[in-house]
């Protein structure tokens, strides 16, 4: 990862660019693997991507992690589903009302464990569906 890093900075790489591959090259290992992780180390990804605040991102990360597949001799045309398990358990997730959680939580420290919940309740739940 630090020689990623290096390398783009040499390169003068936009640090949008450089953002994106860097979260490329740390979490493609568990995007390739989607439907073997549980649903709080999806939302843990979901966190990492910041998929809250840059939605778009992260369908630029699966994009990269399925061409990154399709790159693999042999699977040129092999089907990915994982970006559309991830697409769909993301989804799931960002309907998650956090306002609402807030509001109802007596204890406003434990807000962001309340929110961390209910948004693995809700992959949970796209993952059976």
């Amino acid at each position: 990862m630090d020689l990623l890093k290096e390398v783009c900075e040499r390169l003068r790489v936009p640090g949008e660019c450089r953002d994106l591959a860097m979260l490329v090259a740390k979490h493609h290992g568990n995007v390739h693997r989607a439907k073997e992780l549980r649903a709080d180390t999806i939302v843990k990804l979901f966190d990492s991507c910041d998929l809250w605040r840059k939605p778009g991102r992260f369908a630029q990360i699966l994009q990269a992690c399925e061409s990154d597949a399709h790159g693999r001799t042999g699977h040129e045309h092999d089907a990915y589903p994982q970006a559309a398990y991830l697409l769909r358990c993301a989804q799931a997730a960002q309907a998650v009302n956090a306002g609402e959680i807030a509001q109802a939580c007596a204890d406003k420290n434990l807000i962001a464990d309340k929110v961390r919940e209910a948004r693995i309740v809700a992959v949970e739940a796209a993952i059976k569906a």
